[in-house]
């Protein structure tokens, strides 16, 4: 914790660069006015006020470097933290002012608010009340959880690990279902999940909204499926599914071992490396018209993939279909993901940033499809509306998250809580769409029709890649 704090702080000078800046230049600026007129003054009065000005500016700088810790990130928030909640050095008694650091941040930084018609002073005085009732970290973070959920943003929330179990799951409709399942267990992929540690799973997802943090309702309600295996204080939890006309029941440990368990098979596994071309089977509707064989390529928008896909763009030339997988991004950042978007670019477009994108000599000129879901967000969300916009590919699948509009500040509080914010206001793509609190909507959309073949067919492969043992 003591090393990411450091790191927080030193990132916090580069982040308040321009301010420093303006503030230096206006010392100088002053400095340079009485040197002028130091026959008038005399050089002592100049020495004086200019080591009064020096001695000033490092007593302000010295507590911005420890008063505010916070970063900029064109990344998914802090997805390299290793904290759990239950570690955090933190009493009863630090839970108002570690709040009030908390609000203090939020109120600065979350423009959002007025769009999404928040007022942050009753929601910070409404849930202050609750922090002096909490008794214990457990009821702290609770209280937490749903404080950042009501401020509608994905990227306004808290920053911990969770304990969790290698499965997965899925809403469909009103109803939940196993996804995909990898423990040695009666549970398997298609078992209808009916309760959840004893409340009704219509009850349970009620009751979880109030915990997800999401830019738009949609979201809210379907990410609700990411806590099924998944939770930052509970250890165990109780199922109760349906497989056919049978029910069972089920106790099942969640783990805090499965991030090294990830990260070793990411580290050592390389057949599923993200620029491995994969191809697809025949005889889905993508697929019907030229008979040609269809490709997938699974992209991580991060910076170390660049080069990667700098090699291999030569063997694209002769793919006649493409599929780019953003639908379960790992993690994703705003730069690297401008810079590889070019290589699929048909035409010169202009982002939210302002800057003119131009197609890369080698970039792909066959027929494009993105694969969006539920689960594209920021980054990916930035990389599929560009190729959408510029015409440049067919996006199909689902509505994605709506929430790539926004610079990610992550803080840390005097008391160790880890936060980040969806900092800025809201700004529209080239063709007048809002980027937060709306999604992409796919040219195609799976969901609502009978060939999910291909949905199903990429999903399957990606647990199946990431989760083998």
């Amino acid at each position: 914790m003591e090393t990411c704090i450091k790191i927080l702080e030193l990132s916090s000078v580069l982040g308040n660069l321009n301010k420093y800046l303006i503030i230096i230049g206006l010392l100088l600026l002053v400095l340079a006015i009485l040197f002028l007129l130091r026959n008038k003054i005399g050089m002592k009065t100049v020495a004086i006020c200019s080591l009064i000005g020096i001695t000033s500016l490092s007593v302000y700088l010295g507590l911005e470097y420890h008063s505010t810790n916070k970063i900029f990130h064109s990344t998914r928030p802090m997805y390299d933290i290793k904290e759990f909640m239950e570690h955090q050095a933190i009493e009863p008694a630090d839970f108002i002012s570690d709040f009030e650091e908390i609000g203090q941040h939020v109120r600065q930084w979350y423009e959002l608010a007025q769009q999404k018609n928040i007022s942050l002073s009753e929601l910070y005085q409404t849930y202050r009340k609750q922090v002096s009732q909490a008794q214990n970290k457990r009821e702290y973070f609770d209280v937490l959880q749903r404080y950042f959920s009501e401020l509608k943003n994905n990227h306004t929330a808290l920053c911990y690990q969770t304990y969790k179990a290698h499965a997965g799951a899925e809403w469909r409709g009103d109803s939940l279902y196993v996804l995909v399942s990898y423990l040695k267990n009666p549970m398997k992929s298609g078992d209808r999940i009916l309760e959840i540690d004893g409340k009704d799973i219509l009850a349970w997802r009620d009751s979880m909204m109030h915990y997800v943090s999401a830019s738009t309702d949609w979201t809210r309600s379907t990410a609700t499926a990411n806590f099924v295996f998944d939770s930052y204080t509970d250890t165990l939890r109780n199922y109760t599914l349906m497989r056919g006309d049978s029910l069972y029941h089920l106790t099942l440990p969640l783990h805090r071992d499965f991030r090294k368990l990830s990260e070793k098979m990411y580290q050592s596994d390389r057949r599923y490396h993200p620029f491995i071309l994969k191809e697809h089977p025949q005889g889905d509707s993508l697929n019907h018209s030229e008979g040609a064989s269809l490709y997938s390529l699974w992209p991580w928008l991060v910076a170390w993939e660049v080069e990667k896909l700098k090699e291999i763009s030569p063997t694209f030339k002769d793919k006649s279909k493409i599929v780019i997988d953003l639908a379960t991004t790992a993690e994703d950042q705003v730069e690297p993901a401008l810079e590889m978007v070019r290589y699929f670019l048909k035409k010169p477009y202009v982002t939210i940033h302002q800057d003119t994108l131009l197609p890369h000599p080698q970039a792909y000129k066959g027929t494009l499809y993105v694969f969006v879901s539920r689960y594209t967000s920021a980054a990916a969300e930035l990389f599929a509306s560009i190729l959408q916009e510029s015409g440049s590919a067919t996006l199909f699948g689902e509505e994605t998250r709506g929430d790539f509009g926004c610079h990610i500040k992550t803080f840390c509080t005097s008391h160790g809580t880890l936060f980040t914010i969806g900092a800025g206001k809201t700004k529209l793509t080239t063709a007048g769409k809002q980027t937060e609190g709306e999604g992409l909507k796919p040219d195609i959309s799976v969901r609502k029709s009978n060939d999910i073949s291909l949905l199903k067919f990429v999903r399957k492969s990606h647990y199946k890649e990431i989760y083998k043992q």
